[in-house]
């Protein structure tokens, strides 16, 4: 995938951010009459195009150039966007679900576009810069969402950043950044607020 491909990419994941705004802007009914029948739909044509040839064919010509290797066979980041918006959304706090979904959709972006260009060491298998881009922009987020439990917050930015440099894996299938960064960052900040942190 060459760079612009993946600035392309990215900027549909940038995109993603619209489910946290609406949410922070509306309720959680709100985003069941959302995101239910978008997740519906997303694993219906997932199960097609693993069946259907010319279903596959239509996908690869709308997304070919921006999808990674695995997603050719399995399911898309799309895919696993929309499950962990409600997922987060679904047993999450609303500030914790609207962060970390921020984090899923902008940290993720900067970390890919910036380690992609910056020269730098490298941390967990990812670029130092990278993470870095991840962490500042989480931090900033968590800032943002939880004001008033910033270490928390922090916390959770710290967790989120190591659940996208570590590319974490369930057995031997990799776990997908959109679900990883969201779950990992706010099962983190769950815990510590039921320990009163």
């Amino acid at each position: 995938m060459t760079y612009g491909d993946e600035i392309r990419r990215k900027a549909i994941h940038l995109g993603s951010a619209i489910f946290p705004l609406i949410y922070w802007l509306t309720d959680q009914r709100t985003m069941f009459w959302i995101l239910v029948p978008l997740v519906a739909f997303a694993l219906i044509v997932e199960t097609a195009r693993q069946f259907s040839p010319s279903v596959q064919q239509v996908v690869h010509r709308l997304l070919g150039s921006i999808l990674r290797i695995e997603e050719k066979r399995l399911f898309t980041g799309a895919t696993y966007v929309v499950i962990s918006c409600l997922i987060m959304i679904a047993f999450f706090p609303k500030g914790i679900a609207i962060a970390t979904l921020l984090f899923m959709s902008i940290s993720d972006a900067l970390a890919s576009l910036v380690g992609q260009r910056v020269p730098s060491a490298r941390f967990l298998g990812k670029s130092v810069a990278g993470s870095s881009a991840f962490f500042l922009s989480a931090a900033a987020i968590a800032a943002w969402q939880l004001p008033h439990a910033l270490i928390v917050g922090l916390c959770g930015a710290v967790a989120a950043t190591l659940a996208e440099a570590a590319s974490l894996r369930w057995g031997a299938m990799k776990i997908d950044d959109n679900l990883a960064i969201p779950v990992a960052g706010g099962s983190v900040m769950l815990l510590l607020q039921a320990y009163g942190v």
